[in-house]
């Protein structure tokens, strides 16, 4: 059904969840339009491979390809469209009175993941992440795959890849985001579950809606298929997991199924023994900081092995794994200061963070600049938000970045503020005057920003700025 149509238009082009599906048509060979309500370095990315986007939601902003074929023409809309409400959406609604054929990703990667060997990536935190590297190991490999993940790889530049042609029989690896319920959509052959912690309860509305649609995506019912959780997701759910033959468990504890031995950390390298489900043992070695970032690499090895892909290949490959964009990303290091950027806007995340940040280097002064993403989520979690920012040294606190929500009482920056326990708190501060007073303090050794939304396009610069001038 997907393959069936000459023009695809879709709303809310610049998303995550979107664009790697804009560009897998393009592979296609397909015609590709898009809308969003404003540019952004994923729209203008599509828009140099030949897409024509527009940024105003009216009528008249529709191509005119699209009104004039509509039985070649398919619509893929992202359900936060009109801030949860599409139909909100003039473009969405003027063109729902036509015939067209209006589905949402999980439409799309029902069909796709029912015509090709998938593998998913899920849990609550860490999926992208492991969502990309394993995308990377099989990149390196001798297997055709195809892609798609939420943040872009550093050095492919890039959140869609492949290594083979639309006309061969591929393998699918795609991150399965519990928004929406959308990882419910996919007939998975493999998969893990990292984390599950409550989250997107502006959704979900309750923390039981939340575990019953993960327990449904682990139960999913497919002959011979396989899923790796995290030990801890595993003890959450063991009593419904009924059916266990294809469950298997991971951590640093050898009360798993997949789990490590010889752990050591030398300089900001770490290294490890991978014991498997056969007890194969091969030594690993990363870069990346935190036990968190350990445990992803388990279950990463171990679909990667599933998937046929040797131990020689994995190893490798994870040595020159370049990273995520936004995911522990070192942006800026002197003989003073270090500058790092991450994603994490959930409190447990925040937390694995700064023991990460803390692991690595020791009792350096931690100051972070901290964007919430959204209300709902920041209203859900503020006391959690409040234990996990009082870890650090100092705090500035921007506005919540309210992405598809408006503001709820309750969930502001301001609330959060107020929650706080640490003296060195700032809000809506100047973030030049707040490092220019942590530094007289001696308070600044370690710059985060932290957020799911703009806050690092929005004060990198201004922070570097400072750096360099200091």
């Amino acid at each position: 059904m997907i393959h069936n149509f000459d023009y695809i238009y879709l709303l809310g082009i610049g998303g995550a969840a979107l664009t790697p599906i804009a560009k897998w048509y393009l592979w296609q060979g397909k015609k590709v339009f898009g809308y969003d309500r404003s540019p952004s370095e994923n729209t203008k990315n599509l828009e140099s491979l030949g897409v024509k986007i527009s940024y105003k939601d009216e009528i008249d902003s529709i191509p005119e390809k699209i009104l004039i074929s509509k039985e070649k023409v398919l619509i893929i809309y992202t359900p936060s469209l009109g801030n949860n409400d599409p139909s909100s959406c003039k473009i969405f609604f003027h063109l729902s009175s036509f015939n067209f054929l209006f589905i949402k990703r999980s439409d799309f990667f029902l069909s796709l993941t029912k015509k090709h060997f998938t593998v998913a990536c899920a849990g609550t935190h860490g999926k992208t992440s492991t969502t990309a590297l394993l995308s990377h190991i099989a990149m390196k490999s001798s297997l055709k795959v195809v892609c798609f993940i939420g943040g872009k790889l550093k050095s492919y530049n890039d959140n869609f890849l492949y290594n083979c042609s639309p006309k061969d029989n591929y393998v699918i690896i795609v991150e399965a985001d519990e928004y929406d319920r959308f990882f419910l959509s996919l007939h998975y052959d493999l998969a893990m579950v990292t984390t599950s912690d409550a989250d997107h309860l502006d959704y979900y509305k309750s923390e039981k809606n939340f575990k019953e649609a993960f327990i449904n995506f682990i139960c999913f019912k497919k002959k011979q298929k396989k899923i790796f959780l995290h030990q801890n997701v595993y003890d959450d759910f063991e009593k419904e997991l009924s059916d266990k033959k294809n469950i298997f468990t991971y951590s640093l504890s050898d009360k798993s199924d997949v789990y490590t031995k010889n752990i050591i950390k030398k300089n900001e390298e770490y290294q490890f023994d991978y014991v498997g489900l056969k007890k194969e043992i091969f030594t690993i070695k990363t870069i990346f900081p935190g036990t968190h970032q350990i445990n992803n690499i388990l279950g990463v090895a171990s679909i990667a092995l599933e998937m046929g892909i040797s131990s020689n290949i994995i190893y490798e490959s994870i040595n020159s794994f370049p990273g995520v964009n936004r995911r522990f990303n070192i942006i800026y290091k002197s003989y003073r200061y270090i500058f790092i950027d991450d994603f994490a806007h959930h409190p447990r995340e925040i937390n694995s963070l700064i023991d990460a940040v803390k692991d690595l280097y020791g009792d350096k002064k931690i100051f972070i600049i901290f964007q919430p993403h959204m209300y709902s989520r920041t209203k859900s979690f503020l006391s959690d938000f409040a234990d996990s920012l009082a870890k650090s040294d100092a705090i500035l606190l921007l506005d919540v970045y309210a992405a598809r929500e408006k503001k709820i009482e309750g969930g502001t920056s301001l609330d959060l503020y107020h929650k706080i326990s640490i003296p060195d708190k700032f809000y809506k501060r100047s973030v030049s005057e707040t490092l220019k007073y942590l530094d007289k303090k001696n308070h600044l050794e370690i710059i985060l920003t932290v957020g799911a939304g703009d806050i690092f396009s929005k004060i990198s610069e201004e922070i570097i700025s400072y750096l360099k001038r200091v």
